[in-house]
């Protein structure tokens, strides 16, 4: 993880905001001045604890809800809990074991990786997850298969390396004879397997009539996803982040479902962090660069193989987040996707 290059606490001071954020995660209830004392053997009394932590308010790192005594981390204290206070934390062995049992369950198709990836994060952390398809610098053709439609149109099913997937009606004279648009499909499945757009489209214009035709609106699919170069981001559990405490009034819904829905405002935080670093990134609060994020945190990190095909992976929730867990269970789930990408595109 980057550094935040915060100014170091005391050690005290370090105690006190490492139990207030710790109990706060646990419990999503303001901490008291008492509940340290009793629970943290500080060695010092009620009222330099309460000092304390209200110099902890002063600098930034706590805050206090008008109805309560207590306080809470700010964004600003939880980004100096992943920094400094955090341990370095690895998975138990038998829960790695287990993830990695569930990958070795799956077929050998992306898609279904990336859905696995999905499901783990969500039921692990208890929030939303976020998987982008493994992206290549230029797409590479898996297969295609081809739907008669009418006499006149065929609709033609793309399926790329990356596990992307389009489709496009296409005019094709659609031969009543069974089997004819499988034959078809399978051919050109052999003639194009793992080459990318400019190679076919210099091999297309050697083909007969109905193979050209299909490879010319292949290579123009491709040359679409080439060009757009956009994440395909996909979301899983939605549910389970409305069950946070924070998210539960009518306000903080639509929140949620802005940041979910909105075409664009995770897709832009993914590429330009997830992407461009390695390693586990945590973005909290918007991290002041991303007002629409302020009530939320991300656990990113990027899989796959580096400057080949790479994708992202992570957790949106709250900023009251566990942390010390969703690092770790980010960062080991990316490294299986990683080890699955390099196995299927090295």
């Amino acid at each position: 993880m980057d550094s935040l290059n915060l100014d170091r606490l005391t050690e005290r001071q370090d105690r006190i905001l490492d139990f207030v954020v710790r109990e706060y995660v646990d419990t999503a209830t303001p901490v008291a001045s008492k509940t340290i004392v009793r629970r943290r053997d500080l060695g010092v009394s009620s009222a330099t604890v309460r000092g304390e932590m209200a110099h902890l308010e002063t600098l930034g790192y706590l805050t206090h809800p008008h109805t309560s005594a207590g306080r809470i981390p700010t964004a600003m204290g939880y980004q100096y809990f992943v920094e400094y206070l955090m341990e370095e934390a690895t998975l138990p062995l038998i829960e790695r074991r287990m993830i990695e049992h569930q990958f070795h369950q799956v077929d050998m198709e992306v898609e279904h990786w990336m859905k696995l990836a999905g499901a783990i994060l969500t039921s692990k952390a208890n929030t939303a997850s976020l998987v982008t398809t493994p992206r290549s610098r230029r797409s590479q053709f898996k297969r295609l298969e081809l739907t008669r439609v009418t006499d006149r149109t065929v609709l033609l099913s793309l399926v790329l390396r990356e596990g992307l997937v389009r489709r496009q009606v296409i005019e094709l004279e659609a031969s009543q004879i069974a089997g004819a648009l499988r034959r078809l499909a399978n051919e050109l499945n052999a003639v194009f397997l793992d080459l990318r757009c400019k190679e076919i489209e210099d091999k297309t214009p050697q083909l007969k009539r109905p193979h050209r035709v299909v490879g010319e609106h292949v290579a123009q699919l491709m040359d679409d996803v080439d060009v757009q170069g956009s994440l395909e981001l996909q979301r899983y559990g939605f549910a389970q982040i409305l069950r946070q405490p924070e998210f539960t009034a009518t306000e903080q819904v639509e929140k949620v479902v802005g940041i979910l829905e909105h075409p664009g405002h995770l897709e832009s935080i993914v590429a330009e962090v997830g992407l461009s670093h390695s390693g586990v990134q945590v973005i909290i609060g918007g991290a002041d660069r991303w007002p629409q994020m302020t009530d939320f945190s991300l656990v990113l990190a990027r899989y796959g193989v580096t400057l080949q095909t790479t994708g992202v992976l992570g957790v949106l929730g709250p900023i009251r987040m566990p942390y010390s867990r969703n690092v770790p269970m980010v960062s080991y789930v990316a490294s299986l996707m990683s080890e699955l990408v390099q196995g299927h595109y090295g």
